[in-house]
């Protein structure tokens, strides 16, 4: 084995001759299906729990966002009037926030998995599965292809809902049928 395949080598201290070996390690770790490879039942259950927990994390976000929102239009609605740009801009960071708690939720899973070699790999592969990139330069093995697919469904959904989010404050700040301009005329 080279040492670059040793250094790719989700277990170092194994060789790819010692598949028993290897095999009884994963197995003692995975659900594995006979033929020691891991199950797509398994897969889709760890891809759902992963959605599931990045749907919390960016519901909890919009959550907070929007109380946040209906507080400064309740109590400080000329803040809303005068800087509608700096509102949308901060609003918009803020949206990013659980997005990245969601790319570190993932890269967190692959790094764990022994399914990338390091973090900054899986961090950066979850950044590109996660944003529908997807270059290809770092990919997973047969095994864990099918969560990434998930991952990327995962970031689709998550940044339509972000959009959203982003569209109904901005329709809130531009559009309002109660705005009376900043200026106190009438036109």
């Amino acid at each position: 084995m080279t040492a670059l395949a040793r250094s790719l080598h989700p277990h170092p201290g194994l060789c790819y001759s010692d598949n028993r070996r290897l095999t009884a390690v994963k197995s003692a770790f995975w659900a594995l299906d006979p033929l020691g490879e891991v199950s797509v039942i398994f897969q889709l259950a760890i891809a759902c729990g992963l959605i599931a927990a990045s749907v919390a994390i960016q519901a909890f976000f919009m959550s907070a966002g929007l109380r946040v929102f209906r507080q400064m239009e309740e109590h400080r609605a000329d803040i809303l009037r005068r800087y509608p740009t700096v509102v949308t801009v901060a609003w918009v960071i803020y949206l990013i926030i659980p997005i990245l708690f969601d790319v570190c939720l993932w890269a967190a899973f692959y790094y764990l998995a022994q399914t990338l070699p390091s973090f900054e790999d899986a961090l950066y592969f979850s950044t590109v599965t996660f944003t529908t990139v997807g270059y290809g330069d770092i990919v997973l093995g047969k095994d864990w292809r099918q969560v990434a697919t998930f991952e990327a469904i995962n970031g689709w959904i998550i940044f339509g809902w972000a959009t959203a989010l982003m569209m109904a404050v901005i329709q809130r700040l531009y559009f309002r049928t109660d705005a009376q301009p900043v200026d106190g005329s009438d036109g």
